[in-house]
């Protein structure tokens, strides 16, 4: 909306609704934001070639809980569904054998479900990233009003292997997530590996963004 001034002259507003700025303050922050910049007009023409996979949900019910969910949607009915977990009470050798089963079921073309918080449960992530294998992510921030995948999640959700689930509204505050929260998505990432497949069909047919 144009703005009135003291004389009642109404001119534009400076910036453009959901204008985003920042300032940088580590050395190569500006390369990386020009390479950003310069990527733009490729995501955007990605993004309007495969829009089913760059499609922001915003009232996804699974279980008792409601979700936003950015990404390939459909990858809740997969048939195979296996959740990461790592407790800190695990050896290095059963912290390797689930590696191990974790690295089965990516390669027969199943997903891994978690928030992915811990040192351990991101080397699963990587190791399924390494394969190429199809992942769900539960995020503890949400998202923002014009959210868009960047990194490699934007990578990622090209290829059709990425959903990432928000289950609580964005915040801009620095905060360590919780013990509390940390279990909480866990017990979210194990209700959504028991989804059946028809269990996902009446959650993304009854879904509206």
């Amino acid at each position: 909306m144009p703005e009135a001034t003291a004389s009642g002259d109404k001119r534009k507003p400076l910036f453009e609704k959901g204008y985003h700025d920042r300032i940088l303050s580590r050395y190569g922050q500006l390369e990386l934001l020009k390479r950003y910049i310069d990527d733009n007009p490729r995501r955007l023409a990605v993004k309007r070639h495969m829009p089913q996979l760059f499609r922001k949900y915003l009232h996804v019910v699974i279980g008792n809980q409601e979700y936003a969910a950015y990404g390939n949607i459909f990858l809740l009915r997969e048939p195979e569904k296996v959740q990461v977990v790592v407790h800190r009470k695990d050896s290095t050798d059963e912290h390797q054998k689930h590696m191990k089963q974790w690295e089965t079921v990516v390669n027969n073309g199943g997903v891994l479900v978690s928030p992915f918080i811990s040192a351990r449960e991101r080397e699963a992530r990587d190791m399924a990233r390494q394969y190429e294998g199809k992942l769900i992510i539960l995020k503890e921030n949400g998202f923002q009003e014009y959210f868009k995948p960047s990194g490699w999640e934007f990578n990622y959700c090209v290829t059709g292997k990425l959903l990432l689930l928000a289950p609580w509204a964005h915040h801009n505050q620095q905060t360590t997530i919780t013990r509390e929260q940390c279990m909480s998505l866990n017990n979210m990432a194990l209700s959504i590996c028991s989804l059946t497949t028809e269990e996902a069909h009446i959650i993304h047919d009854n879904n509206k963004d």
